[in-house]
């Protein structure tokens, strides 16, 4: 097999997942270093003692949302996989010959379409 060059490398193959999964990784980075800066800028007293107690809640707040959001982000990701594993699992035993439905907002809906039309024509060729 012949090698890629770098420069020819396609880096982007589910884009929708990796610019989510990019954006996530930058948000908990910035967020980290924010959480850190403002316990010291608070601590400090470079600004007045209230609004250093704000800007540390608002920075808590803000690194607990994206926590909740990469929650969110794995869960469209990983359950649509073991979703798939099982349903195949029960194809594989014939329990069952029925189609296998994504949310909308998970990852990968079209794993479950191509899996559909091979379903489709697995029962067509019988």
């Amino acid at each position: 097999m012949k090698k890629v060059p770098f420069y020819k490398k396609k880096w982007f193959v589910g884009s929708k997942i990796q610019i989510d999964l990019i954006i996530y990784i930058v948000c908990m980075c910035i967020f980290s270093q924010l959480l850190v800066l403002s316990h010291d800028i608070a601590n400090e007293s470079y600004i007045i003692a209230p609004y250093g107690q704000y800007l540390v809640l608002i920075t808590q707040v803000a690194y607990f949302a994206c926590i909740l959001y990469g929650l969110r982000l794995t869960n469209c990701i990983a359950g649509p996989l073991s979703r798939l594993q099982l349903h195949m699992d029960e194809v594989a035993e014939g329990k069952t010959s029925s189609n296998i439905q994504f949310r909308k907002t998970d990852y990968n809906s079209e794993l479950a379409e191509s899996f559909n039309v091979l379903m489709k024509n697995r029962i067509k060729d019988k």
